[in-house]
């Protein structure tokens, strides 16, 4: 009987997706020191583990489950629990609900970064609930970006406000303003007021 001897020309990729979740458990080891006048000094945890028994990824994930995943807090304590982390529903509950103003934050900043690249915008408002009462959710965007915000009002002044959540707030009397300003009426007084104002800050702005 004859042998066919066959050699290895190349190789064929198979790639075989999967996911691992699991619990990390750390410990650190503080090393202590007893001082001459019988006081302790103690090693210190990394600054970002300060005050909290639970990791960053930890906590980004309750926060990405209840927020972008709409999962309700119980289902998330119960399927942490599951994987084996010792946490309390309360403790839940913090993370989705304190020391989030890092977030309001980005948010702003989003809402800036997309008025100062964009050439136009679209708004919409629709009601929602907010803080327990009926309100309106805005949202502010186009094809880069969108941003939304709940507030009580619907009112154009609302809608500058929260415009202005971008950046400084501030108020421009320009020629359009005065012209409006004067079909509707305004005093002959307040228009010249408001002309040499307009007038004052057209000046300084040129000097600088």
């Amino acid at each position: 009987m004859s042998r066919i001897h066959l050699s290895c020309a190349d190789y064929r990729d198979v790639v075989i997706q999967d996911l691992l979740i699991q619990s990390i458990n750390t410990c650190y080891k503080l090393a202590q020191y007893e001082t001459p006048d019988g006081n302790y000094v103690s090693g210190q945890l990394p600054e970002h583990l300060k005050g909290s028994h639970f990791g960053a990824t930890l906590v980004g994930f309750i926060q990405h489950q209840y927020h972008h995943q709409h999962v309700t807090q119980p289902l998330i304590l119960e399927n942490l629990r599951e994987l084996g982390v010792d946490i309390s529903a309360g403790q839940v509950n913090k993370f989705i609900t304190e020391d989030i103003d890092i977030f309001h934050e980005e948010k702003d900043e989003l809402l800036w970064a997309g008025l100062q690249s964009s050439k136009y915008i679209h708004a919409d408002d629709t009601t929602a609930r907010h803080q327990g009462k009926n309100g309106y959710c805005t949202h502010i965007g186009n094809e880069l970006f969108a941003w939304f915000g709940s507030t009580e009002s619907k009112s154009r002044i609302n809608f500058l406000e929260l415009l202005s959540q971008g950046g400084k707030r501030r108020y421009e009397i320009n020629v359009g303003a005065l012209a409006y300003m004067e079909r509707q009426q305004l005093p002959k007084f307040w228009l010249f007021k408001l002309e040499a104002i307009r007038v004052k800050k057209t000046s300084e702005a040129a000097e600088d």
